[in-house]
């Protein structure tokens, strides 16, 4: 009877950063951690997904779990059998999946390598830095150019999910499908800040970015509205990173980070 393992992780953060820790190089692209605890080394794709496709599927699943409102509660991780596989569940989003070929070779039960992953996995969570850490690693993918398609900002649009001030959790929008910002290739911005509208201009040289709001309409919004605070960070902006669908906006001198996605999530 394959054994079922939970393990109740107390984070002292809101979100941590899930860290590349020492590994192979042979195989960089291929090792999970988090909070500099190293996970497993994934060989091969599972699910229909490619090993890159499931390598980032993974540490987004990571980040979707520290991004939990987690101050003084709990994460419980657990093993659970699924059609011949082993989903590794963390406050119930499946994080890996492992598969009979993951235990190929191994000459342990595919049970018992979940639960060797699922262990690693809970130590990774308990370490994981809070706040400024996630901004770090989280939204650096290294190995992917500047001018790459992967770091593209101009024709999408982009909401705004979370600001960090430090390792403070400091503003999260109610419906981030209100606050929005689009880059034009001509160096235009289009920003909508929840009742208000606004325009300007941005710079970018590299991961080196400026954005000025030039004219702001002047609607009343709702009490409780982000619209000025979002506005005034978004010209304090000095640095970008995006990482997927994910985009980092890095404020002046380092105080705070604003992040956006493709998706309102």
């Amino acid at each position: 009877m394959e054994r079922r393992l939970a393990v109740l992780v107390a984070l002292a953060g809101l979100v941590a950063a899930h860290t590349a820790a020492p590994a192979p190089a042979a195989a960089q692209s291929a090792n999970i951690s988090v909070g500099g605890v190293w996970i497993c080394r994934l060989t091969q794709g599972a699910s229909g997904l490619t090993l890159e496709q499931r390598v980032r599927q993974i540490d987004q699943r990571i980040a979707d779990v520290l991004s939990l409102p987690l101050r003084r509660s709990q994460i419980l991780v657990e093993v659970r059998p699924v059609s011949g596989t082993v989903a590794i569940v963390a406050a119930g989003i499946t994080v890996i999946t492992v598969t009979p070929a993951d235990a190929a070779g191994t000459g342990v039960p595919i049970h018992e390598v979940a639960n060797q992953w699922a262990a690693r996995l809970a130590e990774g969570l308990r370490r994981a830095l809070p706040g400024r850490a996630v901004i770090a690693r989280m939204y650096t993918q290294p190995g992917v150019g500047l001018d790459s398609e992967a770091q593209r900002l101009e024709g999408l649009t982009w909401y705004w999910l979370i600001s960090w001030r430090g390792d403070v959790r400091e503003l999260v929008p109610a419906d981030p499908r209100r606050y929005t910002i689009e880059f034009s290739p001509d160096g235009r911005v289009a920003v909508r800040a929840d009742c208000n509208r606004a325009t300007g201009t941005y710079v970018r040289r590299g991961q080196t970015l400026t954005i000025a709001v030039r004219a702001v309409t002047r609607a009343a919004c709702p009490p409780g509205s982000l619209d000025r605070r979002y506005l005034a960070q978004l010209g304090q902006v000095e640095l970008m990173n995006r990482r997927g669908d994910d985009l980092a906006l890095r404020l002046h001198g380092g105080v705070g980070t604003m992040i956006f996605s493709l998706s309102p999530r």
